[in-house]
């Protein structure tokens, strides 16, 4: 048993406990484990929500299927590397994950943008046909800065 504590309480979660297990198979092969080390555009996405501004939304605005429909389009994300997830971008003959430049004017003003507006380059992702998430690139890393459930970021 696994002892958890989180702001002061006490958790324990049982290893045969009654929940949810998914059927799907896990794949911890180190090849897929390190898959986001390899060089340059062959690496696999790795996301990052250090900085989600949630003043402007949080998951906390999502509904249980939105959030299901995320964590797909997160697996989806982890599973591709670079050079496939920008092969399907533009503003034009969009597939797939559909990542698309937006200029740093369309994001709320605030530290965030400021500190980034000079140094990266700002894309969304399309989650699903209405939502985005927005964010920039850092090596294999994507930094989510901006949930969009209802697109309006660039409407």
């Amino acid at each position: 048993m696994e002892n958890i504590h989180h702001k002061r309480k006490r958790y324990s979660i049982k290893e045969n406990s009654n929940m949810p297990q998914s059927n799907e198979p896990v794949n911890l092969r180190p090849e897929e484990l390190d898959a986001w080390q390899l060089n340059g555009n062959e690496a696999h996405v790795m996301a990052s929500f250090r900085f989600v501004q949630n003043d402007f939304q949080c998951f906390s605005d999502w509904s249980k299927q939105d959030m299901k429909i995320f964590w797909n389009f997160i697996k989806k994300l982890h599973n591709n590397s670079w050079r496939t997830v920008l092969a399907a971008g533009g503003k034009v003959a969009k597939t797939g994950l559909a990542p698309t430049i937006i200029p740093i004017n369309k994001y709320p003003d605030g530290a965030l943008r400021r500190a980034i507006e000079n140094e990266y380059v700002m894309f969304e992702f399309r989650v699903d046909h209405v939502k985005r998430i927005h964010g920039f690139r850092r090596g294999p890393v994507f930094y989510i800065c901006w949930l969009d459930k209802n697109h309006k970021i660039c409407a």
